[in-house]
């Protein structure tokens, strides 16, 4: 595992709450120098848990009919925090899981799929909802 996918790999394990001795021990880095990488990413980290935390609350909090309209929203706050960082320290692949869950969430509570879901909005704020979801990404993920 190379140097950035090393921190790539830590900034998320840090952030979803693992110790620093489990993350050594998953990625083979000595603690002293993922001490040094928590003080250098810990503004990222600090964005990451919070996306994570608060995506979590929200949707915790809402009923079943409003949960929906929440995954519309949470897809947006993602795309647009994709869009504002230096996506170089993020790895694709859990842009593409984070993604995923969402498409999972819809097909479970709603029985519809991730194309199924621009379909459930009148035609005008069906496309302005297709473009914030699937059209509007500035910065390429790959």
């Amino acid at each position: 595992m190379e140097d950035l996918d090393k921190k790539r790999k830590f900034i998320l394990l840090r952030a979803s709450g693992k110790s620093l001795q489990k993350i050594a021990e998953e990625i083979f880095v000595s603690k002293r120098t993922l001490v040094t990488w928590s003080k250098e990413f810990k503004d990222e980290i600090i964005v990451q848990r919070q996306i994570e935390e608060d995506g979590l609350r929200e949707l915790n909090r809402l009923d079943q009919k409003n949960r929906l309209e929440a995954l519309q929203e949470q897809w947006t706050k993602l795309k647009n925090e994709a869009n504002r960082r230096n996506l170089a320290l993020l790895p694709s692949h859990h842009v593409f899981d984070q993604f995923s869950k969402f498409s999972q969430l819809l097909s479970s509570e709603h029985g519809i799929s991730d194309t199924d879901f621009v379909e459930l909005k009148p035609s005008a704020e069906r496309e302005e909802l297709h473009k914030a979801l699937f059209d509007n990404f500035d910065n390429p993920i790959l």
